[in-house]
């Protein structure tokens, strides 16, 4: 059964938690692209392909569990994965999200974000003289 049928619990506490790592995720890709979009036009064009093509990498409407146990190390790269992993024990288990792969999804996030703030930072003086 895909839907659970289950009330709301203390464990919905965990929605802002889950939101704040979801934003910065979004921020964290938001500031790649306009960064690198400012010099190249192609990239602009081409984040709703690759926002597709993530939709299909992350469970969204599949469950982890359906991925083979050897490669779900390498699919928990992909912080969405843990986010929904989290959303849906939170909201329709009405369960705790498990620590491991919240972890490992804030540790992605948090690398990305600063990544993505640092390469932004550099390029920042030169976009006045691109656009």
């Amino acid at each position: 059964m895909l839907f659970y049928q289950t009330p709301l619990t203390l464990q919905v506490l965990w929605v802002p938690v889950l939101l704040i790592i979801q934003i910065a995720l979004a921020l964290s890709l938001g500031l790649v692209a306009s960064a690198l979009g400012a010099f190249k036009r192609d990239v602009i064009l081409g984040v709703p392909m690759l926002l597709q093509f993530g939709i299909f990498l992350s469970p969204v409407l599949y469950p982890v569990s359906s991925i083979p146990e050897r490669y779900r190390w390498l699919y928990q790269l992909n912080p969405v994965s843990g986010l929904m992993e989290s959303y849906r024990r939170v909201l329709l288990m009405g369960q705790a999200p498990e620590f491991v792969t919240l972890g490992s999804t804030l540790l992605v996030t948090g690398t990305l974000l600063a990544g993505a703030y640092w390469l932004f930072k550099v390029l920042e003086p030169y976009f006045a003289d691109v656009l």
